[in-house]
């Protein structure tokens, strides 16, 4: 990103350079969200972060080892900590407010009455002091990993549709290598087909001779 903290479209395009152009037209124009021609850099790492957690999670390959279960929490715990950066941004801080924990709570869950809201925001604010550090905000998220979707799509509402995008173009790029591999696969049997059709015709040479 650029000193601004701002990454407009020519940067965009460097991070993603496998993808087509249409699927980065319109990832940039998802996480564009004021429609200025840039993106915020701290909150397009968020967005990369719980995307890449996404794509994990829906490729339907569940953890079987020990050391796939570590790569699942090391990448939950970065989207966290990128998450953490984007609401203290937003409590003008470097800590999160409960005000800000707060609206979000209401946001990703409008049918939870607000004493259960109360609760969530204490439980986070572990020593009362209206404010929930780092760690706080890790042992919050972490305590509550099922409700991390919620809570994902309302900070961040482009997720879901740019994700969609995101499998797009990975299934595109897929298909692309998949038929760049059956045409070297055919063009390799065109030429094994020839020398044998050669050796073929060499030894009937022989034979007549």
């Amino acid at each position: 990103g650029g000193t601004d903290g701002l990454m407009d479209f020519a940067e965009f395009q460097r991070t993603f350079p496998s993808m087509d152009l249409d699927s980065q037209r319109q990832m940039f124009a998802l996480m564009d969200q004021d429609q200025d021609g840039n993106v915020e850099f701290s909150e397009f790492l968020v967005k990369v972060a719980l995307l890449n957690e996404r794509i994990n999670l829906d490729s339907g390959k569940e953890s079987k080892t020990d050391a796939d279960a570590e790569k699942d929490l090391e990448r939950f715990r970065k989207a966290v900590s990128l998450t953490f950066d984007v609401l203290a941004a937003r409590s003008k801080s470097d800590v999160v407010t409960t005000t800000v924990l707060r609206n979000l709570l209401h946001t990703a869950f409008p049918d939870m009455d607000d004493a259960r809201v109360e609760e969530f925001v204490a439980e986070a604010d572990s020593d009362g002091d209206g404010k929930v550090n780092r760690e706080e905000f890790l042992q919050f998220c972490e305590a509550h990993q099922d409700a991390k979707a919620a809570v994902r799509d309302a900070l961040f509402p482009g997720v879901s549709q740019i994700g969609a995008v995101v499998h797009e173009a990975l299934r595109n790029d897929q298909k692309k290598k998949e038929q760049k591999a059956l045409k070297h696969a055919q063009k390799k049997a065109a030429r094994l087909a020839i020398k044998r059709q050669k050796e073929q015709r060499d030894k009937e040479g022989k034979k007549n001779k």
